[in-house]
C-alpha cells in the first residue's frame, strides 16, 4: 500500500488483533484520526476521519505529528499491544503445560488457546474487563487444576464474584488451587462475601465435587454482575 500525505504507515513491533485495533481507533478518535490494518504483519495505517482535516496547505499528518495527543496514544496501543502478546503467550504455554489431549477433547494447544482468545475478547466486550487480564486468570486457573472444560464458566464465576465484592478474582483463583490442601483458605474467602460452607460440608466429596459445588453458590450469588456493572457505566 503506497503512502501519501494522508496517510502514515506505523511499524509496530506486536501485532495488534481485531480487538486490539478496535481499542486503537476508540483513542485515536479524539484527534481525529483512524486507523487501518494494512495486511503487512505488524502495520496499520493511519488516515483522517475526515477530508476537511487537510486545511491550510498542511496534511493532517503534519497537523497531527505536532500535537503530544497522537504521539501518546499510539506509545499506549504499541504498549497495550506488548502487553497482549505476553499474554497471549502465556496462555498458549499454559494451556500446553496443563492440558492433555484427552482434557482438550481432542482440540490442539493452539487450537484451544485461540478459543479461550476469542472468549476472552467476548468477555471484554460485554463487561468492560481487560482480554488480556481475563486471559491471566484463566492462565491462572489452568495452573490450579481447573479442567479445560470449566475455565470459560469459573473465570465468569469469579469475575462476577470480584464485581459484586471485594474479593479479587485471584484471591479466589488462588483459594481454589488449594482447596485440597488448604480448604481454610478458601472458605475463609467465600465466608467474607456472605456464603458459608463448611469443611464437614465438603466431606467425602472429590476435589471435583467440591470445586462445583463452590461454583454453584458463586453463580447464585453473583451471577451476571460483572455485565450489570458493564452496563451501568455505560
Amino acid at each position: 500500500m503506497a503512502v501519501n500525505g494522508n496517510q502514515v504507515m506505523l511499524e509496530i513491533a506486536s501485532k495488534l488483533d481485531d480487538q486490539g485495533l478496535k481499542d486503537l481507533n476508540k483513542e485515536l478518535k479524539a484527534v481525529g484520526v483512524q486507523a487501518t490494518a494494512t495486511g503487512k504483519e505488524g502495520a496499520v495505517a493511519l488516515s483522517p476521519l475526515e477530508k476537511s482535516a487537510n486545511k491550510a496547505s498542511k496534511s493532517w499528518l503534519e497537523a497531527a505529528a505536532k500535537g503530544a495527543a497522537l504521539a501518546a496514544t499510539i506509545k499506549k496501543m504499541v504498549g497495550l499491544a506488548n502487553e497482549q502478546a505476553v499474554a497471549n503467550a502465556q496462555l498458549e504455554l499454559s494451556v500446553k503445560n496443563n492440558t492433555t489431549a484427552q482434557t482438550r477433547h481432542g482440540m490442539s494447544v493452539g487450537q484451544l488457546t485461540e478459543k479461550y482468545k476469542q472468549f476472552a475478547q467476548q468477555r471484554q466486550e460485554a463487561t468492560n474487563i481487560d482480554d488480556a487480564a481475563t486471559q491471566q486468570l484463566m492462565k491462572t486457573l489452568l495452573a490450579m487444576g481447573t479442567a479445560p472444560g470449566e475455565l470459560e464458566r469459573v473465570t465468569v464465576a469469579f469475575q462476577d464474584l470480584a464485581a459484586g465484592s471485594d474479593v479479587s478474582a485471584e484471591t479466589m483463583a488462588r483459594a481454589w488451587g488449594r482447596l485440597q490442601d488448604a480448604p481454610e483458605e478458601a472458605l475463609g474467602a467465600l465466608s467474607r462475601v456472605g456464603i458459608k460452607i463448611n469443611a464437614e460440608m465438603l466431606a467425602g466429596m472429590t476435589v471435583e465435587q467440591q470445586r462445583i459445588a463452590i461454583l454453584e453458590k458463586l453463580e447464585a450469588k453473583f451471577k451476571g454482575q460483572a455485565t450489570v456493572i458493564a452496563e451501568a457505566q455505560g
